[in-house]
């Protein structure tokens, strides 16, 4: 091969190796700044987070351009805008065609395997107003935060669990009442097992469930004991034989009973006959007395009266002195007629008095 030939080939490749590598570089944002038309975005950063220049921003997960630079933020480089809670400061080439809302959030995705990280920008439909847009001069800052890996695994299951969450939050109330309730039946379940002092038996405290066990116990003692005396009354042949005696002569004695209030009965009701009876008796009697007292009502009133034998009789004293007198001297007379008849029974004679 002649020189020429082969200096030509050996001018081709290095040609078509230097056109790759620009390329490359361009494609790996090494060349970024020979791309006209791109615009400056300045972000405020807490950390850089792995954000290095080069690193891809994106838009809601869309490409829009490069990281410049990432550099630290001083009261020097930012006069009037420094913040100490942003200490980072990342420039981002943001292509031509691309303009970004007023009110886009900034945070920095870190890669999982390495490498660098994604500055990412997302739009929200209540903060982000697209009617506005960001400056293309320079003047523009966003504020952006690094989210560690563990930070959005956090936030992605404090997001997936956040309605179950809110389903304890619901639940915590009736938890807490149900807990409340619980607590309550344990103090009362104690003060019904707690013993109870003299004191307390003394001013009439309640009975509780301790004392009411102690009594139930005292009476199947009690019972147990009643049981054991009815046994061994089963098995004493004598006061079986005593009992059994008993019971027939209280059956006897029932029979006496019923049979006497039988007579009883059948007394009652003759009682009840002659009453009648004695009713219709009495009735016709009542009103012979009746006719009885009118008549003493009137001898009682002729007595009375001053011209009557016996108002003429209680008037005079003298009277009443003889007829006295002439009742004493009937009476000896009376008494020696019956001495007389008397010695005449005596000496055998009879006398027909008719």
């Amino acid at each position: 091969m002649h020189d020429r030939t082969r200096n030509l080939v050996t001018g081709a490749v290095a040609i078509v190796a230097l056109l790759g590598f620009a390329f490359l570089l361009m494609r790996f944002g090494e060349l970024e700044s020979l791309r006209a038309g791109r615009w400056p975005l300045r972000v405020a950063l807490n950390d850089a987070g792995g954000l290095r220049a080069g690193s891809t921003a994106t838009l809601n997960g869309v490409p829009i351009g490069r990281v410049e630079t990432v550099t630290i933020a001083t009261r020097t480089t930012e006069p009037g805008r420094f913040d100490p809670s942003y200490p980072v400061l990342a420039t981002v080439l943001v292509e031509p065609g691309i303009d970004i809302p007023r009110g886009v959030t900034a945070t920095i995705q870190s890669s999982l395997i390495g490498g660098s990280a994604i500055l990412h920008l997302e739009t929200d439909a209540a903060r982000t107003d697209f009617s506005e847009l960001l400056a293309r001069d320079g003047s523009a800052l966003l504020l952006g935060r690094f989210e560690s890996l563990g930070t959005q695994v956090a936030e992605a299951i404090g997001a997936e669990l956040r309605p179950f969450s809110e389903g304890l939050g619901g639940m915590r109330g009736s938890v807490e009442r149900l807990i409340e309730t619980y607590t309550r039946l344990g103090d009362d379940l104690g003060d019904l097992v707690a013993p109870l002092s003299d004191e307390e038996l003394a001013d009439g405290a309640a009975d509780n469930l301790r004392i009411t066990i102690t009594r139930l116990n005292v009476t199947l003692a009690e019972m147990r004991e009643g049981i054991a005396g009815l046994r061994r009354w089963a098995e004493d042949e004598g006061l079986q034989n005593e009992f059994v005696a008993a019971v027939s002569e209280a059956r006897s004695t029932m029979q006496e009973v019923r049979s006497t209030v039988g007579r009883y009965g059948e007394l009652a009701e003759g009682l009840q006959r002659d009453a009648e009876r004695l009713a219709a008796r009495l009735v016709p009697a009542a009103d012979e007395l009746s006719a009885t007292l009118m008549e003493v009502r009137s001898l009682v009133a002729a007595a009375r009266s001053p011209q009557g034998s016996l108002g003429l009789l209680l008037g005079r004293p003298d009277v009443h002195d003889a007829l006295l007198d002439s009742t004493r001297r009937l009476d000896r007379a009376l008494a020696e007629a019956e001495l007389l008849l008397r010695k005449i029974r005596q000496e055998g004679l009879s006398l027909d008095l008719k």
